[in-house]
C-alpha cells in the first residue's frame, strides 16, 4: 500500500505528538498524573436522579431531548417498552464481560434506569463517543461504570432494533 507524501507527513507528525505527550505524562509526579488523567471523580458528580438527563426527561421538552439524543419524545418513549424486556432480563457479567441472562437481582441496584441507559447509548452515538468524559457530567455516573453500561446498552439496543423494519439503516445520497 503506497501513501501520499502528505499522508506520511501527517502520520509522522501524529506519532511525534503522541510520543511527546507520553514523555510529558511520565515526567509528572503521581499527583500531576492523577490531575492529568481527565477522569472525573465520583465525589464530584451529582447523583443520576439529579442529573441533567433526568431533568430533560421530566421537562418533556422536545428540543432538549433532540439535542441530547437526536430523538423526540414520541420516538424515545416508544423504544423503552421494547428495550425494557432486554434491560430487565439480561446483565453484563462482572468477570467475563459477557452478556448473560440475569439471575435473581443481587448486590447494588443499577446506576441507571432503562430510560437513562437508553439515553446514554443514544447520547454516545450522537456525539460519536469523542466526548465520552462528558457522559459522566450529563448522566451523573462515574467513568468506570460508563464503559460497562455502554457495552451492555449498545447490545441491548441492537437486540431490540433487529426485529423492527423501520429501524433498518438507510443510505442517504
Amino acid at each position: 500500500m503506497a501513501f501520499s507524501s502528505d499522508t506520511v507527513k501527517l502520520m509522522m507528525f501524529q506519532e511525534m505528538k503522541d510520543s511527546e505527550q507520553h514523555f510529558f505524562y511520565h515526567r509528572l509526579n503521581a499527583e500531576g498524573q492523577r490531575r492529568y488523567d481527565r477522569c472525573i471523580p465520583r465525589r464530584s458528580l451529582g447523583r443520576y436522579e439529579d442529573s441533567p438527563c433526568v431533568i430533560i426527561l421530566k421537562s418533556r421538552d422536545d428540543q432538549s431531548l433532540i439535542n441530547l439524543t437526536n430523538m423526540d419524545f414520541d420516538s424515545f418513549e416508544s423504544l423503552p417498552s421494547l428495550y425494557k424486556s432486554i434491560y430487565d432480563s439480561y446483565t453484563i457479567d462482572k468477570y467475563s464481560h459477557r452478556i448473560r441472562r440475569r439471575k435473581v437481582p443481587q448486590g447494588r441496584k443499577r446506576y441507571l434506569d432503562k430510560k437513562g441507559s437508553l439515553g446514554m447509548v443514544l447520547y454516545y452515538f450522537r456525539t460519536r463517543g469523542v466526548v465520552s468524559r462528558n457522559i459522566s457530567l450529563v448522566f451523573g455516573v462515574a467513568s468506570t461504570c460508563i464503559s460497562r453500561s455502554l457495552c451492555f446498552g449498545v447490545c441491548a439496543l441492537l437486540f431490540t432494533l433487529q426485529d423492527i423494519p423501520e429501524a433498518r439503516f438507510a443510505h442517504f445520497s
